[in-house]
């Protein structure tokens, strides 16, 4: 029997590369990464909690809108999902890789590790036809559901008060997609602040090494371009004072158009 859920699906960027270039002991390490955030945080049987399949550099977490529990006490399931890529990303970038995928609701079936149905074949479709650059996109009717869905929002919440919390979370591209805006929603989920400029230095620093590898353009280059200018504008977001409260300056965490030669200016 299918049930809405709201569908995860991810794909590690360069995996091949990461598989030829690092110690096995290396790539299980990133594995573990994604096994930390895409698995049931609690028991085993905790509806609330994300069902998860990981194979080889695909990741599907499906969290069931219609189980019991969701039923009788909503709990806002597209906050926590969106919340728990904001943290995996992180991490991830602290360990130098990139993921893309999407987020969809629809039906979904999972049973002994196999997973189908609508739902699933969206989340896909987003991630393989439409994410394009190294973001977590969501879909349209995802977005729209916050509003029209009560499996969707905290019942503590009103919509307006999920809404403004998911937003936290998320940023509207050029292209007029929502996607999981991490840079800039990590800063309030860190132990310290001192750990944010440093996640800039290392994003940043991640950034010009892939675009040293893809200095003409092509489909890899155009990937790390976007990432370049999402970086930009998420530094660009705090003012010179914080960063000489850390004894930086804001050009210190900058990409600038010398350090990536696709990042161009007339």
């Amino acid at each position: 029997m299918y049930q809405k859920s709201i569908i995860t699906f991810i794909d590690i960027l360069g995996f091949k590369e990461i598989v030829n270039s690092r110690s096995a002991d290396q790539v299980d390490k990133i594995l573990n990464i994604l096994n930390d955030f895409t698995t049931n945080e609690a028991d085993d049987d905790d509806e609330f909690e994300p069902q998860t399949i990981i194979f080889s550099d695909s990741i599907i977490r499906v969290r069931n809108l219609e189980s019991e529990e969701n039923i009788a006490y909503p709990i806002g399931h597209l906050f926590h999902e969106v919340n728990s890529l904001v943290h995996a990303q992180v991490n991830l970038i602290n360990n130098g890789v990139l993921i893309r995928g999407g987020i969809s609701i629809g039906a979904a079936k999972v049973s002994q590790n196999r997973i189908f149905g609508p739902g699933f074949v969206a989340a896909y479709e987003l991630e393989s036809k439409y994410a394009n650059y190294p973001r977590v996109i969501l879909s349209p009717e995802l977005i729209n559901s916050v509003g029209n869905d009560v499996l969707v929002v905290n019942e503590a919440h009103s919509t307006e008060e999920e809404r403004e919390n998911i937003k936290t979370q998320l940023a509207q591209g050029d292209d007029g997609i929502w996607f999981v805006d991490y840079l800039r929603a990590a800063e309030p989920e860190l132990d310290s602040p001192e750990f944010y400029p440093e996640l800039l230095a290392k994003h940043k620093s991640l950034i010009v090494s892939q675009g040293e590898k893809h200095k003409s353009l092509s489909n890899v280059s155009l990937k790390y371009l976007w990432l370049a200018n999402y970086h930009n504008k998420t530094v660009l977001l705090k003012p010179e004072r914080y960063f000489e409260a850390y004894g930086i300056e804001r050009v210190d965490v900058l990409i600038s158009f010398n350090e990536m030669s696709t990042l161009t200016s007339m």
